[in-house]
């Protein structure tokens, strides 16, 4: 099944303290966790903002993918309040993205759809609201850009504790997130040229290929870097005019020295 999902304006700013838990309660499965950190974890410093962790977090939400194929996930420490705020944006991002994918993980998440809107009635009356049938017969959803682009500077920030030890230090380092169509791709590629030879690459794929990701680190400028994610083989991104839809069908960010001023998403 493959729905294609409608663009909206997504925030290349995004923080994780700019969107708010919209479930504003944890759910079971969270608190679980939170109760029972491992030995790993306890005492260290989240990976998304540097305070004391109370818990442990996966980069790329266990819920994504069917049961079966969950083992070895990214890990990392995490506290209450990033807990909160990023298990805010996966409970919308867990329900939505499936229904952009074609791979077979995400026929899981599909078969949830209902059960998973039977629990948010608010999102299901945005996304009724907003079905589209496109001129060429395909159907389109609404999506919110923003939640991803706040998930995806998380995710960067995950990925850079996961993979460097590195919490990034925000009086330094400026994180940006976004969905990469063609012209965020294009973008980061320049970025990547950039780095040069001296660049440290890191590949990843989990999941039987559902997650796959790839980063590029400026040694001389740790942790500078650039991300690049593909989940659940690709979301496909769509506009609500009778247009091609986006080429691209990844989503990844950029970790810059403050003073840098470089757009990843260009619309």
């Amino acid at each position: 099944m493959s729905e294609y999902l409608g663009r909206s304006r997504a925030n290349n700013n995004s923080c994780p303290a700019c969107i708010e838990d919209s479930n504003g309660a944890k759910n079971q499965d969270d608190a679980a966790r939170a109760a029972d950190v491992s030995k790993k974890f306890r005492n260290k410093a989240c990976a998304y903002c540097g305070a004391p962790a109370s818990t442990a977090d996966h980069v790329i939400a266990r819920e994504f993918l069917p049961e079966y194929l969950r083992r070895g996930l990214p890990k990392v420490p995490e506290c209450q309040t990033c807990n909160r705020i990023k298990s805010g944006l996966e409970h919308y991002l867990v329900t939505v993205l499936p229904l952009g994918s074609d791979h077979a993980a995400a026929i899981e998440g599909v078969r949830k759809l209902d059960a998973r809107l039977a629990k948010n009635l608010r999102l299901a009356d945005e996304l009724r609201a907003g079905f589209l049938e496109r001129a060429d017969g395909r159907p389109t959803l609404p999506f919110q850009g923003r939640y991803l682009s706040a998930f995806s500077a998380l995710v960067v920030r995950g990925l850079v504790y996961h993979e460097l030890g590195i919490v990034i230090d925000n009086s330094r380092f400026r994180v940006e997130g976004d969905v990469l169509r063609e012209g965020g791709q294009a973008a980061l590629s320049r970025l990547q040229r950039d780095f040069g030879a001296s660049a440290t690459e890191i590949r990843r794929t989990f999941a039987d290929g559902a997650v796959e990701y790839a980063g590029y680190i400026a040694r001389d400028h740790s942790p500078v870097s650039l991300w690049r994610i593909r989940l659940l083989g690709g979301i496909k991104w769509g506009n609500t005019n009778a247009r091609a839809e986006g080429t691209g069908d990844e989503f990844g960010g950029i970790v810059l020295l403050a003073q840098h001023q470089v757009a990843v998403a260009i619309p």
